[in-house]
């Protein structure tokens, strides 16, 4: 009869122990399909457009997925989001601290697709920025925990982005077997657009090289299967591609594929594309000296940029009015076109191109014969062109500090979980000889009791 009361209670603790685990369950695919996914998506939506709310709905999420102890791959993306959102916002420090906070944790779980994704996505931002060698560390991390057999898109996705890096740092042979590795990939899963991408990767890799016709043939391969999918921003890519390729042998191929290149719909990230197009056949132009043409598809550009708030694109057209007028031998009209040109790198803080107006400005009194007007813009230039170096000096030992700060830090904590190990080590031992100690007093007082009851 005791056996079948055990048996009973033990069974219906077990049910009660599951009923819970399931009401848990249950509860918690509830949160993610009413909170957290329409959330997630909606702040995906309005990380551009509104990214503060963003930044809301992602600490909104975090709250939810730590309360209900949701999936911790959830709880990454949204941390991604969150991250990517702050760099849209502009600040990239922030943003990669952000992702290096985020290492340890997922290290200390063991989870190495986490890991490997946050490399990623460091590398990612490193590479938007220039800082091509600080991303390589990065990438390769994150290759190491991509494998082809579990991930193969992310891995092909890795090596996309360390055959970019790797052209970058002129390292043509590493960024060609990186490319064409995932070229393979993305064909044995069928990733038609990815392929693509790659095509036209490899095609700036021999575009680097000299080798014309190689990249023509990458970009066309490339452009055919784009073409099937109607993608504006990635054909206005290539078509501008192929059309250096002929900037100066074919002019009039050149114009034809700056012609296929289409003005997209509303303010997006692929009018850059368009309005590069617009530069270079105005350039074409120029070049051919039909500037009534050239100036109006300049003006085009310059109204693009007034609209859409590229002020970047505002100097390069003034300066380009500039260089027309000098050509047609309108100096005065000209020195004051790039004067503006100069006011606008100045409010922007735009050096780099600043420095090539100057050189322009330096070449236009020299052939007017002002040396001396030369010479005092030449000091200016060479002023920049030390101020630069100066800067990437500074950054340089800004960043060995921050290395060694960084280290310094590692090593103190380091310290402090060994100390705490040792404490906890120290604090398990004693617990460990007191429960012996009760242990050992229990039985001799159960032995007392016995032999005493015995006698």
């Amino acid at each position: 009869m005791k056996k079948h009361l055990l048996f009973i209670i033990v069974w219906a603790l077990l049910g009660f122990l599951t009923a819970c685990d399931f009401e848990n369950s249950t509860k918690q695919s509830d949160v993610i399909s009413r909170y957290v996914l329409p959330s997630f998506k909606k702040a995906d939506e309005l990380k551009l457009k509104n990214p503060d709310s963003t930044l809301l709905l992602c600490d909104y999420m975090l709250r939810l997925t730590n309360e209900n102890n949701l999936d911790d791959s959830l709880r990454l993306e949204i941390e991604l989001l969150k991250a990517k959102t702050i760099l849209n916002k502009g600040f990239e420090e922030k943003s990669m601290d952000m992702f290096k906070a985020l290492l340890p944790k997922y290290i200390e779980k063991n989870n190495v697709f986490s890991v490997a994704l946050i490399n990623f996505n460091i590398a990612d931002i490193l590479n938007n920025f220039g800082r091509y060698n600080d991303a390589m560390p990065y990438i390769d991390k994150a290759l190491n925990g991509f494998s082809v057999e579990k991930f193969p898109l992310q891995r092909a996705r890795a090596l996309s982005l360390k055959g970019l890096l790797a052209l970058d740092l002129g390292q043509f042979k590493v960024s060609e077997l990186c490319f064409n590795e995932a070229l393979v990939i993305f064909g044995k899963e069928n990733s038609l657009i990815d392929g693509a991408n790659i095509l036209q990767n490899l095609g700036n890799l021999h575009f680097d090289l000299k080798d014309t016709i190689v990249a023509r043939d990458y970009y066309l391969r490339s452009a055919k299967i784009q073409e099937k999918f109607s993608d504006k921003y990635f054909l206005s890519s290539i078509y501008n591609n192929i059309g250096l390729l002929y900037r100066y042998s074919n002019p009039d191929s050149a114009l034809y594929y700056y012609n296929k290149v289409q003005m997209p719909d509303g303010d997006n990230e692929h009018l850059r594309s368009y309005v590069i197009s617009l530069f270079n056949k105005a350039n074409i132009y120029k070049d051919r000296r039909e500037f009534e043409k050239s100036r109006e598809i300049f003006d085009e550009v310059y109204g693009i940029c007034k609209t859409y708030n590229i002020a970047q694109g505002i100097p390069r057209v003034l300066f380009s009015y500039g260089d027309i007028e000098y050509e047609t031998g309108h100096f005065d009209k000209a020195l004051d076109y790039i004067n503006q040109s100069l006011h606008w790198c100045d409010s922007l803080g735009i050096i780099t191109l600043k420095q090539d107006i100057l050189f322009g400005k330096i070449s236009m009194f020299s052939m007017k014969g002002d040396y001396k007007q030369a010479f005092l813009l030449q000091q200016e230039y060479d002023a920049i062109e030390d101020s630069i170096k100066r800067n990437e000096t500074k950054e340089a030992i800004a960043k060995s500090e921050k290395i060694n700060q960084q280290k310094n830090k590692t090593i103190e904590d380091l310290e402090k979980k060994q100390l705490n190990a040792s404490k906890k080590q120290r604090n398990y031992n004693i617990l460990v000889y007191l429960l012996s100690a009760l242990l050992f007093l229990i039985v001799l007082v159960v032995g007392f009791k016995y032999f005493r009851k015995r006698n």
